[in-house]
């Protein structure tokens, strides 16, 4: 029996090895365990938020603590330290994984995004918004697009805009207006 949690256990992983135990709970602490001996070995606390999600990296150094605050933390396993603190979503994480090549880390909040981020770095690459009739991607602003990219199935969602002359506010565009 594994015994440290003083609330209610809410996630739970097991490392790619069999060997660690992960396991998440609403008293905002993450613990570690070694299954062969059933002890505790470290502990990853979330700053008073909810542990909502776990994950392990496929080589299994790495763990993925997503929380109720909608942040997650990357954890590496053998120091105790934080590598990226992933903050995106408004709402409450649900889950949080790494596809299989590890490269990147994606996490999805109860407010129906998903966001996926670099890995080495913590960038956030695009968010998915589910929506009640259709989707919507963004991705963050950069040199080729300061306003960043959208694509989506419903085009009254997005304004083209005319910028104004100096001092003239931009215009709205029309869906068919050439300009």
């Amino acid at each position: 029996q594994l015994k440290g949690h003083s609330e209610a256990i809410n996630a739970v992983a097991i490392s790619p090895d069999g060997a660690w135990a992960a396991t998440g709970g609403a008293d905002s602490h993450t613990y570690l365990w070694d299954i062969l001996i059933g002890r505790k070995v470290r502990d990853f606390k979330c700053e008073n938020a909810k542990v909502t999600a776990l994950a392990y990296s496929p080589d299994g150094r790495q763990l993925l603590i997503g929380s109720g605050d909608g942040q997650a933390r990357l954890w590496d396993l053998a120091s105790g330290e934080l590598v990226i603190h992933l903050k995106g979503h408004d709402k409450p994480l649900a889950a949080c994984i790494f596809p299989a090549d590890g490269a990147r880390v994606v996490t999805a909040s109860v407010d129906g995004s998903v966001c996926f981020w670099d890995r080495s770095n913590g960038t956030l690459l695009v968010t998915f918004h589910h929506l009640a009739k259709g989707f919507l991607w963004t991705t963050p602003a950069d040199e080729a697009s300061p306003s960043g990219w959208f694509w989506t199935d419903r085009p009254e969602l997005l304004s083209v805009l005319r910028s104004g002359m100096e001092g003239e506010p931009p215009v709205a565009l029309s869906h068919g207006d050439p300009e």
